[in-house]
Formats: C-alpha cells, structure tokens, sequence
C-alpha cells in the first residue's frame, strides 16, 4: 500500500531504523522491486568506529533507501556525536536521511530490541517514531508488547501503517 501511495503521488521515501532488525528498509526493497527495477543494496558503509547499513537504489518515487543503525549512540554519532534529546535527534536524524536521499518522506523506527532483551524484559517496549514529510517532522511514541520473535516485525508494521495515514491523508490536501 505505501509503494503504491508513492508512486502514484510521485514521492520518495527514506527510513532509518535503530536497534536490533531493519524490517521496514527490506520489505520497501522487496515492494518497490515489484514496482520497478532495482539496482539492488548500495553496500555497507563504515567509518570513524561506526557500522552502518546502507541499502536503497535511486527513483524519482518509491523507496530509494534506508540507514540502519544498530545502537543508538551510532545513531548519535551519525549527528556530528552531538547530545540532543530524543524528539530533536528524531527530527535531526530524519532531516539528515532526508538531505542524503533527497526523499519527500523519511520514516524513523527507533526502539527495535534483540530477542534476548525482548525474552528479558517485561513483555512491553517503548518505540518512538519520526515522520518527515515535506518541511514537517511528527513524533510518535507507543508502547508495543508481544512476543520476543515477532515485537520487531509488529513493531516496523505500526510504523509503516502510521506512515500509510498520514500519507494518504497528506495526499488529499
């Protein structure tokens, strides 16, 4: 449904993801395949100490690419290893993966666990979510619980039927 918002309104998304999973940066890749051709995953880059994933390809709507961080002091560092509080390194995550994609919309999941922190915890995780679009940046944060194996996955589909909404109702104005 998001590939196809995209592309019938000719925008261009971007999603960074922190924590243990990047779903959102591999189900657009394997929905905009089927919309058009791909020229598959940019690679990995590292530098300065910092691992993160890369992967996308370039269209002038659609999916055209996604960060991963694992932690999110990588996240941090990927900000010039300024201190913000949360809502404004939302925001200035989003606008940086907006600025290096030149995309119309970035998605930002923050929050994702490993499946030993979910085993461990009390069944219930924070995710905060960040929604750029055009000059506008909108936080979320919700509360999700479910088991250790598919909270990352419930948690990237919140995130990806937040951005469906707030899509389709952008679409209209």
């Amino acid at each position: 449904a998001v590939s196809r918002l995209l592309a019938q309104h000719q925008l261009t998304l971007a999603c960074v993801e922190i924590g243990a999973a990047n779903w959102i940066n591999q189900w657009m890749l394997e929905a905009d395949a089927g919309l058009h051709e791909s020229s598959g995953p940019l690679g990995a880059n590292r530098g300065n100490g910092e691992d993160r994933a890369e992967t996308g390809h370039r269209t002038n709507h659609g999916f055209v690419g996604g960060l991963t961080f694992p932690t999110l002091t990588q996240a941090k560092h990927w900000c010039a290893g300024q201190t913000f509080e949360p809502s404004e390194l939302w925001e200035r995550l989003a606008r940086q993966a907006q600025q290096q994609f030149s995309a119309d919309v970035v998605l930002l999941v923050c929050g994702y666990p490993t499946v030993g922190q979910a085993a461990a915890g009390d069944g219930t995780f924070d995710f905060d979510f960040a929604l750029a679009i055009g000059d506008s940046v909108t936080l979320e944060h919700r509360s999700l619980g479910g088991h250790p194996d598919v909270l990352a996955a419930r948690a990237a589909k919140v995130g990806l039927d937040w951005l469906r909404k707030k899509l389709t109702l952008f679409t209209k104005e």
